[in-house]
């Protein structure tokens, strides 16, 4: 539904609440969270620009580590820009992410969780994962209120250092699981003949 209220301001805080540091190839997760509070009006999110750069002495190509920069309400992918699209300036890369059907409804009872989310690679070059330590930095928040203006604001504490790319294999998170099928053979004896080959004899 439409906006309520008059002119409206977003009380914004960061928070490292259902974010992770660690992203495995392949994977999406939370990285960097806010929390979006209205006041004297509902609001809409309408964009967040981000930083990202990697401090350590790994690559620090982003593509190289990640395809997509997404942005998050609650569990809701609200805007989402690739990789390629992001402005670099040296080891930084900055994008402004367009942000859709983001609504925050006045009052404390009503605030939302936002989050910044990485997805990695298929594949990383294991040199890069093993020597990375990415930040990434929620630059502004662009919002309108009711009446139809635009605000845009920025917060403290708003860089989450530490985050680290990983392969599978070092992840710890992939696990193989081997148990007897339910079809296992009985003991018995094979039959082979002295002439040629026997093939296709299932055994275990």
């Amino acid at each position: 539904g439409p906006l309520a209220g008059g002119a409206g301001n977003a009380a914004i805080t960061g928070t490292s609440v259902d974010t992770q540091s660690d992203v495995s190839e392949g994977n999406t997760e939370k990285v960097a969270g806010f929390k979006v509070e209205a006041s004297g009006s509902d609001i809409s999110v309408n964009n967040v620009q981000v930083t990202l750069n990697n401090a350590s002495a790994g690559s620090t190509w982003l593509s190289r580590y990640a395809s997509t920069v997404s942005i998050w309400m609650g569990d809701t992918q609200v805007g989402s820009l690739p990789v390629s699209a992001f402005s670099q300036s040296g080891t930084t890369y900055t994008g402004s992410i367009s942000v859709s059907n983001a609504v925050i409804r006045e009052g404390a009872a009503n605030r939302q969780y936002f989050y910044v989310g990485l997805t990695a690679n298929n594949t990383i070059d294991s040199n890069d994962a093993n020597a990375d330590n990415w930040s990434v930095t929620v630059n502004n928040v662009r919002y309108s209120d009711a009446t139809g203006v635009v605000l845009t604001t920025t917060y403290g504490s708003n860089t989450t250092s530490n985050i680290d790319f990983q392969t599978l294999a070092t992840s710890g998170s992939v696990k193989v699981v081997i148990t007897r099928d339910s079809s296992n053979p009985i003991a018995q004896n094979v039959e082979v003949s002295d002439t040629s080959s026997t093939d296709n004899v299932t055994l275990l």
